[in-house]
C-alpha cells in the first residue's frame, strides 16, 4: 500500500488546518502592516516598516507551526 490510513489522516488534518487557521492570522497581520506602513516613522525611515513586516511574518510562521503541532497532538496523529 502506497499510502497508509495514518498518512491519509495527516493529510486531511493538514488540509483542514490550512483551510481556516491561517486566514484570521493573515487578516490581522495585513491590518497591522497597513497601520505601520501608514505611520510617519515608516515613511521617514522605510527600514522600520520592512523590519516590522519581517518580524511579524516570522512570528506568524512560528505561531502557525506551533498551532498545527498542538492541533495534531489533540487529534491524535502526533
Amino acid at each position: 500500500m502506497l499510502f497508509s490510513a495514518y498518512g491519509a489522516v495527516c493529510v486531511v488534518l493538514r488540509v483542514c488546518s490550512l483551510a481556516y487557521l491561517p486566514n484570521a492570522r493573515y487578516q490581522i497581520i495585513n491590518g497591522l502592516e497597513r497601520v505601520v506602513e501608514g505611520s510617519t516613522a515608516a515613511k521617514r525611515i522605510p527600514v522600520v516598516a520592512m523590519a516590522f513586516t519581517v518580524g511579524v511574518r516570522f512570528a506568524n510562521n512560528v505561531y502557525g507551526g506551533m498551532q498545527f503541532v498542538d492541533w495534531a497532538k489533540l487529534s491524535g496523529v502526533q
